[in-house]
C-alpha cells in the first residue's frame, strides 16, 4: 500500500485547491484509483459526482511544479497500472474535475436515412464486463423504437470496433409436428399445401404438378425458404391423402412441417460437437446482447425493439444492453450434459485474452467446486445462496454473469452465450485485482486468481447472509423461472398469446376466440427468447424494490479494496470454505468434490472412489478440464508434481492454488491421534 497526495482542481472547489491524502494499492488500475477519488470527494462535501463530472489525473514533480503545472502535467491514461505511471515518492497528483456535458450531447444518432423528429426513440447504454468495472465509459446511443435487433446488433459491433457475428447456428430446438397435426384435422385447399416451417410461420403454397412425391415437396420448399434445409432440417408431413387410383395427385393436400434434425434424433443417438478440439485460427467470435433480464437469442432478430418492449426496461430513461464477444468453434454443438462437459475447456468459457493451461484449469476447477459448495451446503439456508449471489454482484457488476452463477449453483446447464458472461465478468475482475507482479503483463494468467475471487465470495457471504427469518430474499426472488410453453403443442412460444385456458403460441390467421391480455413481460421474454426455452430463467426488475442488503449496492460499504489485493488472506479464505487444495495423497480421506492436482500440477477437481473391482492403484477419479475424467495413481501424481510446486513456491505464485485449510491439515495430521514415540501410537482427549 503507497500513499498518494492528489490536489483536486474544479470549479465546484471555488478557486481553492484541497487536497487529499489517499492509501492505495500501487498494483491497482488508474480507474480504481479515480474511482477511490471520487468516493473520498464525496465525505468532502464537493459536488462532485461520476454521473456529473470527468476527472482526468495528471502527474508533475517538484522541478516543474510552477503556477502553470495543469497544463504542462502530462495526463495519465486510466487503463494503466498506478505503479507504473505514479512515483509517490517524488510525483504529485493533480485531479482536475469537468463538468459533463447534458446527456443528449452523450448520445451518438444511430446512422439511418430516417429523419428521428417526431419518431419514437430508446436510449440504449451498451454495458460489456469491462465498462462494468470502470476501465472504460459505457455508448449510449439513441435508436429509432423501428430499429431489429438484428440491427442493434450490428451498431453496437460498430461502436465496439469488432467484426463479431450474430449467429443463428444455436437454433437447434424447433419442432412444428405438433402444431402441424393440429392444422392437418382442418381442410385443406386442393390447389395449396400448408408449410409450418421456422418458429411456427404457417403459409400456404401453391401445389405445383410435381409437388405430389417427396423429392417434389422438398424442391418447392427449398425453393421457397431459399436454403438446402435437409442439412440441419427434417421435413414431415401430415394428413396428406392421394386419390385411389393415383400416387401423386392429392385428395387431400398434407400439411409439411420442417423441424430441427436434433429433435427427431433420440437423446441416446445424439453427439456433442468437440469444440475444444477446434484451433484458435479455426474459432469464429460471437457478440452475443443480454437484457439484464435474459440473453437476446439470435432467433429474434427480425423483431423491432418496440415490438420487443425493450422501454420496459428502462432506468431513467436509458435501457442497458449487456454484450460479450465470444468465442465459437463456428461449428453447431449440442448443449453439454453433467458436470464433467458442463466444466470442461471450451472456447465459450474463454475471457478476451486466451489464457494458459494452468489458469483455465484453475479457473474452471475452481468454480465447480465453488458452485457445489453453495449448492450443497452444509446446514446452509437460502440465506446464503442469496448472499452468495449479491458478494457477486457487487464484485462483476454485470447482472447477466450473476444469472449464470445462479444456473450452476442450482445444478443446472448454462448455455454458451450465458458461460461467456460469466467467464468475461470474472476475468475483467480478477485482471482488477490480482497483482502483475505474479502472473505478468500479458494478461494470458489472469485466471491463475480465479480460486481466490471464489473463496472471497464465500468468505463475504457468511458474514453478510440475511436473517433466516427473511421472508423475501431479493436476489432468489428477482431470479425465477418463467414458463413459456404452448399448452397445446407443449413447444416453446415465441409469439406468446395468453387466451382463457392458457398461453399459446400466436399464428397468423388463426381465430382470436378466447384471447385475453398477454401480459407486457411475457410477450418481451418469449421474443426475445425467440421461443428456445419452455422454461426461461429471467432476472427481473424486482430487486431495486426488495433489496435488504444495508450496503444499499456499494461494495466499498461491504469490504475495503486492499481486502482484494491481499493475496494470502483471500488463500486463508479458500481454507476456511472448502476450496482448501489437497495433495493427491489426501484424497482417500476427503469429502468430494475437492480440488487437488492433475500430473501437470494443474488444479484438478476430486470427484470420488470408484467401486469395486477397480485397480487399488488407480480407484481415485479425478476432473481434468483440459482432458476429462480419468483414474489416477495418486503416488505416481506426487512424485510428478514435486519439483513444480517447488517452482511455484520460488516464483511467488504458490499463493493461488496454495495447499491449507484446517479439512486439509486434519487429513495430514488428524487432531485424534498423536505420536508419542515413533513406535507408539495413543489417543488423547485434547
Amino acid at each position: 500500500m503507497e500513499r498518494y497526495t492528489v490536489t483536486i482542481i474544479s470549479p465546484a472547489s471555488s478557486g481553492a485547491r484541497p487536497t487529499l491524502l489517499v492509501p492505495f494499492p500501487p498494483s491497482a488500475l488508474v480507474t480504481a484509483f479515480v474511482d477511490e477519488l471520487f468516493k473520498r470527494i464525496a465525505r468532502q462535501g464537493l459536488a462532485l459526482a461520476p454521473s456529473t463530472h470527468i476527472a482526468t489525473l495528471h502527474v508533475d514533480n517538484e522541478e516543474q511544479e510552477d503556477a502553470d503545472h495543469i497544463t504542462r502535467g502530462a495526463i495519465i491514461d486510466t487503463e494503466d497500472l498506478l505503479q507504473h505511471a505514479v512515483d509517490p515518492t517524488k510525483d504529485k497528483l493533480y485531479a482536475v474535475f469537468t463538468a459533463k456535458q447534458g446527456a443528449s450531447s452523450q448520445i451518438s444518432p444511430v446512422t439511418t436515412n430516417q429523419d428521428l423528429a417526431g419518431e419514437k426513440t430508446i436510449s440504449v447504454r451498451v454495458v460489456t464486463p469491462a465498462t462494468a468495472q470502470g476501465k472504460r465509459t459505457p455508448v449510449l446511443i439513441l435508436l429509432p423504437a423501428s430499429t431489429t435487433v438484428k440491427q442493434l446488433h450490428e451498431i453496437v459491433a460498430q461502436k465496439l470496433g469488432t467484426s463479431a457475428t450474430f449467429t443463428n447456428k444455436d437454433d437447434l430446438n424447433h419442432c412444428n409436428c405438433a402444431l402441424a397435426r393440429q392444422l392437418a384435422d382442418a381442410d385443406s385447399p386442393p390447389t395449396q399445401y400448408t408449410l409450418v416451417h421456422g418458429k411456427s410461420k404457417v403459409e400456404r403454397i401453391e401445389l405445383g404438378s410435381q409437388d405430389g412425391t417427396e423429392d417434389g415437396l422438398k424442391a418447392s420448399i427449398r425453393g421457397h425458404i431459399g436454403q438446402y434445409f435437409e442439412a440441419n432440417q427434417k421435413m414431415n408431413c401430415f394428413g396428406g391423402q392421394f386419390h385411389a387410383n393415383s400416387s401423386t395427385s392429392y385428395k387431400k393436400t398434407p400439411v409439411v412441417a420442417v423441424c430441427s434434425k436434433l429433435r427427431h434424433v433420440p437423446a441416446h443417438a445424439r453427439t456433442v460437437g468437440s469444440e475444444n478440439e477446434q484451433t484458435d485460427a479455426s474459432r469464429a467470435h460471437v457478440l452475443d446482447l443480454h437484457t439484464k433480464e435474459i440473453p437476446i437469442h439470435s432467433g429474434s432478430h427480425e423483431a423491432t425493439l418496440e415490438q420487443a418492449g425493450l422501454s420496459e426496461l428502462a432506468v431513467d430513461g436509458v435501457v442497458d444492453i449487456f454484450v460479450v464477444e465470444r468465442a465459437s468453434s463456428g461449428t453447431v454443438t449440442l448443449p453439454p450434459r453433467g458436470r464433467d462437459s458442463i466444466f470442461r475447456s471450451h472456447p465459450h468459457w474463454e475471457p478476451p485474452t486466451v489464457q494458459g493451461d494452468r489458469a483455465t484449469a484453475m479457473f474452471l476447477s475452481s468454480l465447480r467446486v465453488f458452485a457445489s459448495m453453495v449448492e450443497r451446503p452444509d446446514k446452509e439456508k437460502d440465506n446464503f445462496k442469496d448472499a452468495v449471489l449479491h458478494v457477486f454482484d457487487l464484485l462483476t457488476k454485470f447482472p447477466p454473469a450473476v444469472r449464470t452463477l445462479h444456473i450452476l449453483i442450482n445444478g443446472k446447464t448454462p448455455t454458451p452465450t450465458e458461460c461467456a458472461a460469466l467467464s468475461h465478468a470474472v476475468y475483467e475482475t480478477l485482471d482488477r485485482i490480482i497483482p502483475t507482479a505474479l502472473i505478468g503483463t500479458t494478461h494470458a494468467r489472469v485466471f491463475e486468481g480465479s480460486r481466490l475471487l471464489f473463496g472471497f465470495v464465500l468468505e463475504k457471504a457468511r458474514s453478510l447472509k440475511l436473517s433466516d427469518e427473511t421472508q423475501s430474499f431479493p436476489y432468489l426472488t428477482a431470479l425465477k423461472e418463467v414458463e413459456l410453453a404452448d399448452k397445446k403443442t407443449k413447444e416453446a412460444v415465441m409469439h406468446a398469446q395468453k387466451t382463457s385456458s392458457g398461453l399459446i403460441e400466436r399464428v397468423d390467421g388463426s381465430p382470436e376466440d378466447g384471447f385475453v391480455s398477454t401480459d407486457g413481460e411475457i410477450r418481451r421474454l418469449a421474443l426475445l427468447s425467440a421461443g428456445s426455452t419452455q422454461l426461461l430463467l429471467t432476472f427481473d426488475g424486482s430487486l431495486a424494490s426488495n433489496y435488504h442488503y444495508a450496503d444499499a449496492g456499494d461494495a466499498s460499504c461491504v469490504w475495503e479494496e486492499e481486502e482484494l489485493h491481499d493475496m494470502h488472506a483471500l488463500a486463508e479464505f479458500c481454507g476456511r470454505n472448502k476450496l482448501a487444495v489437497h495433495k493427491p495423497s489426501q484424497l482417500a480421506g476427503a469429502v468430494a468434490p475437492c480440488l487437488t492436482f492433475d500430473r501437470r500440477a494443474h488444479l484438478a477437481v476430486y470427484t470420488g472412489q470408484e467401486g469395486c473391482g477397480a485397480d487399488p492403484s488407480k480407484s481415485t477419479l479425478t476432473f481434468r478440464p483440459m482432458h476429462g475424467s480419468e483414474n489416477v495413481d495418486v503416488a505416481v501424481i506426487e512424485q510428478l508434481i514435486a519439483s513444480v510446486l517447488k517452482r511455484y513456491e520460488a516464483d511467488g505464485t504458490a499463493v493461488f492454488d496454495a495447499l491449507g485449510g484446517a479439512a486439509v491439515r486434519r487429513l495430514h495430521a488428524p487432531d485424534e491421534i498423536c505420536k508419542s514415540s515413533p513406535t507408539t501410537i495413543v489417543r488423547c482427549s485434547c
